[in-house]
């Protein structure tokens, strides 16, 4: 039922069909509908370890100019390099095994609300960050 009501709202919009299919291949149109995708899967390219402001580059016009968007991973990446992208997962996997350890803690003490609700928001909190870096770096998509 839900995947029906998803495809009648995109096939009932010419927007978000566009939309849709300009996430499916952003480099059919890179200067268009794919823009934000594909600048941001050339942000995440490799490069050095650090990135472009730890060896203080200048440069007139960064790669995305929507840096306010959900592709602020690949800011990071351009911004601070591998060394930067790292640090960001490693915080965040922090941040899922401290709610874990918080979670284990209240259920020792008989808390199970507060057991239940630090193991939510543990997961909670890691599942958006790995969708968002997914998204990021283009492996939510079906390849052709």
């Amino acid at each position: 039922m839900l995947l029906a009501g998803f495809a009648v709202l995109v096939l009932a919009s010419p927007y978000r069909m566009h939309r849709i299919f300009g996430y499916m291949d952003p480099w059919s149109d890179p200067f268009g509908s794919g823009y934000q995708l594909s600048h941001a899967l050339i942000g995440l390219r490799p490069r050095r370890v650090a990135g472009r402001r730890a060896r203080r580059e200048r440069r007139e016009a960064p790669l995305l100019p929507e840096a306010h968007t959900d592709f602020l991973l690949a800011v990071l990446a351009e911004e601070l390099g591998l060394a930067g992208v790292a640090a960001v997962i490693a915080l965040f996997a922090w941040i899922v095994a401290r709610a874990f350890a918080i979670a284990r803690e209240a259920r020792s003490r008989d808390r199970h609300f507060a057991a239940l609700a630090a193991q939510g928001i543990g997961i909670w909190l890691g599942a958006q960050a790995f969708i968002n870096m997914g998204v990021n770096m283009d492996c939510c998509r079906p390849k052709a």
